[in-house]
């Protein structure tokens, strides 16, 4: 983490003496680079992390809207380097998975690797300001969104282009930090002693890099998030009997 820190700190520096506009800067080449293709999923193997945390998701969106298939399309948003999205297409082999992300750097690479391994299932495409290319629309039945909800300068654009990339029923599941709104819950809670620092420096200035620059960061709240969500017109599920009223990293909304 040192390496991303440091090259943090002249931008950091930078836009703290700023003392008449709040503003930040993207997110680091190097924590693309680390978040994308090094850091792993989970402490455990990418496929029982999948079995685990996206696999009953899957299932609970074929009974709610009573599917029968073998082949599903999944989006997944902000995918950087391409971890995740090449974890899905290696498990999911007859479903088609979309990368999409800001950064041309990480498509670029995402690109070159699935040409190299012959990934035939996954594509990777650029956006720019979090709108969708028209040839998207009503495409996805799973759209997933891994430690990126919180870093969104402008959720509420993403937000209003996830309805149209969608298909009816489609769910959207979210990985974010579990940090509680009611910060003195966060006293002695490990997750927000071992992400809220690492914000400082990387999420939080990237949510307040563009505008309306919300300045969300990891210190957005569950609640918080859960409120929003719904604001936006979404529901969000409990995924076989969860309780939904307490801090977890996952959050299902369709």
């Amino acid at each position: 983490m040192l390496p991303i820190f440091a090259e943090c700190f002249p931008d950091l520096e930078q836009v703290m003496k700023n003392k008449t506009e709040n503003k930040g800067y993207p997110f680091p080449q190097k924590a693309l680079v680390w978040e994308g293709q090094y850091k792993d999923l989970s402490s455990f193997h990418d496929v029982t992390w999948l079995e685990d945390n996206v696999k009953p998701v899957i299932k609970s969106y074929f009974n709610d809207n009573k599917i029968n298939a073998e082949t599903f399309n999944i989006l997944d948003f902000g995918c950087g380097y391409g971890k995740l999205a090449f974890s899905l297409a290696k498990t999911y082999t007859n479903s088609l998975v979309w990368g999409v992300d800001i950064d041309e750097a990480a498509i670029d690479a995402g690109r070159k690797k699935a040409q190299k391994n012959s990934c035939s299932n996954i594509f990777f495409e650029k956006i720019v300001d979090g709108n969708m290319p028209d040839v998207l629309k009503d495409k996805f039945d799973i759209i997933i969104m891994a430690d990126v909800l919180h870093d969104l300068p402008d959720p509420n654009t993403i937000m209003a282009n996830f309805r149209t990339v969608l298909k009816p029923g489609g769910y959207v599941i979210a990985f974010d930090p579990p940090i509680y709104t009611d910060h003195k819950k966060n006293v002695g809670y490990n997750d927000a002693i071992d992400f809220m620092p690492y914000s400082v420096f990387t999420c939080l200035p990237n949510s307040m890099s563009e505008r309306p620059a919300i300045g969300h960061g990891i210190g957005w709240g569950y609640e918080d998030k859960l409120k929003y969500i719904e604001s936006q017109g979404f529901q969000v599920l409990a995924i076989d009997g969860e309780d939904v009223k307490f801090p977890k990293w996952r959050i299902v909304f369709k």
